[in-house]
């Protein structure tokens, strides 16, 4: 039977995830390190994980912030020597 986290505790889970730029595994991984007990049992931790991830898919949506390549490339008199990274927000998918 998988794991739920209770509604109650979403709203706990919306404002660790806002602003991160952590992908969804990571921030996953980083709330259950946080919230978990201390003498927790190492092999019931993935379900934990899997159901925090859950939680986080039915509370955040990834925001994109900045330019596109292709917007900042339409305009003119931009630097052709910026340097584009993905960002960790590009793996988060609903």
């Amino acid at each position: 039977m998988p794991l739920e986290i209770p509604p109650a505790y979403f709203d706990l889970i919306a404002s660790i995830v806002q602003d991160s730029e952590e992908s969804l595994y990571a921030l996953a991984s980083r709330i259950n390190d946080l919230l978990s007990p201390f003498l927790r049992a190492e092999k019931l931790s993935h379900m934990f994980e899997v159901a925090i991830q859950k939680a986080i898919k039915q509370v955040a949506t990834p925001v994109k912030y900045g330019l596109s390549e292709e917007v900042y490339a339409s305009i003119e008199h931009t630097s052709e020597k910026i340097p584009w990274v993905k960002t960790s927000l590009d793996t988060f998918t609903l």
